[in-house]
Order: C-alpha cells, then structure tokens, then sequence
C-alpha cells in the first residue's frame, strides 16, 4: 500500500471543510464577556465537559475543538491549550493535513498528566478520495500512524461524496482531477463504504463509527444494510439552518448529530450574510452579557441532543467558548432565533454537486 503525505485539496479545503469563523466580539462597554483562566478551568471543567450519549452507551463531550486550517505549531499549541481548558473532545481529519500536529498535542498532553487518554474522546475522518472500500482500513491506520494513537474513538465518512483516487493503492486527500482541473467523481455507495467502516470497529481500530454529510436517504440506505449503526451525522448546522427535519429523522433512528460551522464562517460570496453580525444575536449577546459566539453555542448545547465543534486557535477565544453553561436563553430568544432559519448554507460542496452521491439535492 503506497502511502502519500496529506496533500490539502484546495477546492475541497475552500468548501467542505469544517471551519467555525471565530469572530470574537467583546462589546467592552455593552457586554462584557466572561473569559475563564486555565487556573479555574478544572473547576469548571464538569460543568463543561458535559456529555451526550450514543444509542450504544458511548459518552461525547457535548462541546468540542474543531481544528480545520489550524496547522503546525499553532494547531498544536491550541490543542494543547484547549486540553490544559477542560476540553476532551478533539476533531480532526486527514484533509486537515494537521493529524501529526493534533496528534502530538494529545500524546505530550498525556505525557505531561494533563489528561489521561481514556478521558479524551478524538475524532478524525475518511477523505472523499478514500471512498473505495478497500481504501477504509489503510487509511484509518494511517490516520492512526500519523496521530499516533492506537484507536480513534470516533471515524467518520466525511463526505457521501466520492472522489476518484489519485491510484488504486494510494492514500491521500487528493483525488484526480480532470483536464479542467475539476474533481473526478467516483460512483460509489456510501453503503458499501459503511461497509468497511463496520470493519474498522471489528479490527479495534475505532471505537465508534458514523457519517458526515449524509441526507436523510443516505442515511437511511446505511440503516437498512449495516451491522453498526452510525451514532452520529456530522453536519452544518446553526440558527440560518438548523436542519429540524433532518435532526427529527436522525433523532427517531437514534443517531446525534454532531454540529459544524456553528458560528458561520468563510465564504466566497461577498454578500453572504454573517450570522455572527445579525442584529437578533448582536442583542441577545447584550442582554446577556455575552459575547455573539456564545449566544450561539449557547443556542446549539441548549438543543439537548446535539454535540457542536467551536474551531479555534485563538487561546482566549478557546476559553470564551466554554463560557456557555452558566446562563440560559429564554423561551423567546429562542424563538427569536428560530426565525433566522433561512436554508443558508455556508458549505454547500458545489465541487462535488455532480456527484451522484451529491446530499443536497433533496430538502433533508
């Protein structure tokens, strides 16, 4: 099996990745925001690490680090901040092109008794390209290589999308790409790669395994073929698209959905509204005395049944984001942001909307 270095996709990077556009607004004098200290943080770690449970019994800290674009130093110093923080709850991917630094961040975490392993729950995910199901196991172990854990506690397909890979022994995030420079896509049944998933749990190699991306359909195919239901579906998901349907549909099956771009994000559209600036959550965040990003996160783990990644690396920004369990939102600010909803996708995956596999063509 030849074993390529993570080459980030720059297209795919662009769309798909899970960035939450950490914008801290700290309105000084309107709002002032409460920014714990790692001297505390113990204190209020089981206030934070609070956790959902999976139809089989597996705890996921309701809150965790995403670490989309973060690389090198700086993601590994993040992920060593956020730890020293309370967080056990680490999010990854190969097409990150960041494992070895996430990696190495958890490993010296543990060395220096900061956490012990046991108490982290680390997740990463299987590029589009690695769809094939012969690709599935290899590249978990290279994933689990490069981070240099012995299990994942959580492997994901990270997008139904397939790409055809750049060889049929090669692993890496980049698929092949055509004389337009496009993405090929490759015909394969998200079904028959769940069916390699299941494989990876069998082997020990993960100890829990679910999907990202996945309409209702999808999902629903995985469901009535599979020995290993998914326990979660990683999907965008925030007060412009708070995905109810699909959410009720997963919820009924038994299956969490986990949360990305929690707080907006980057796009390539100008006129793209920023849920971060809307006037609703910019006067909840002063009513509250809280900051726009918290009143946010604060909207998704009031849900209940969700799990939300807050990507930053930012250290005072990592902490701010814990700051969302010592209030609640009212029965009206929740309706206030209920009307938000607008079906706006900051991720809509246009490289791969020629996919056969392509999830958002139907409503849910």
């Amino acid at each position: 099996m030849k074993i390529n270095s993570p080459n980030i996709d720059r297209k795919e990077i662009g769309n798909a990745g899970h960035l939450e556009q950490h914008i801290f607004a700290a309105y000084v004098l309107q709002a002032p925001v409460h920014r714990p200290s790692c001297i505390d943080a113990t204190e209020k770690m089981a206030n934070f690490v609070k956790a959902v449970k999976f139809y089989n019994g597996v705890e996921c800290p309701i809150l965790g680090l995403g670490t989309y674009r973060g690389k090198n130093q700086e993601v590994y110093d993040a992920v060593k901040h956020a730890i020293r923080a309370g967080y056990r709850h680490i999010d990854t991917a190969l097409i990150y092109g960041n494992e070895a630094d996430v990696g190495r961040a958890i490993n010296d975490s543990i060395k220096e008794s900061a956490v012990k392993r046991k108490e982290l729950f680390v997740v990463t995910k299987l590029p589009g390209s690695c769809n094939r199901p012969n690709l599935v196991v290899p590249c978990l172990k290279k994933s689990l290589s490069t981070l240099k854990l012995s299990f994942i506690d959580l492997y994901l397909i990270h997008t139904p999308i397939s790409r055809v890979p750049l060889g049929d022994d090669i692993l890496d995030s980049n698929g092949k790409l055509d004389e337009n420079g496009d993405d090929i896509m490759d015909d394969i049944n998200p079904v028959d790669t769940w069916k390699a998933m299941e494989t990876c749990v069998d082997l020990g190699l993960a100890k829990n395994i679910g999907v990202s991306n996945f309409n209702s359909q999808q999902l629903q195919a995985v469901l009535d073929d599979c020995r290993i239901k998914p326990v979660t579906n990683q999907v965008e998901c925030h007060p412009f698209l708070p995905q109810t349907k699909l959410r009720k549909f997963c919820k009924d099956r038994g299956i969490v959905i986990t949360t990305f771009r929690a707080l907006g994000g980057q796009v390539r559209k100008p006129d793209a509204p920023s849920i971060l600036d809307h006037e609703v959550v910019k006067k909840l965040a002063v009513h509250h005395s809280k900051s726009p990003a918290q009143i946010l996160l604060r909207w998704q783990v009031q849900q209940k049944d969700l799990i939300v990644l807050a990507k930053s690396t930012n250290f005072q920004r990592i902490e701010s984001n814990t700051a969302i369990f010592d209030f609640e939102l009212s029965e009206e600010d929740m309706n206030e942001l209920a009307k938000l909803e607008c079906n706006f996708r900051y991720v809509p995956f246009l490289e791969g909307i020629a996919s056969k596999q392509y999830p958002f063509h139907i409503e849910y």
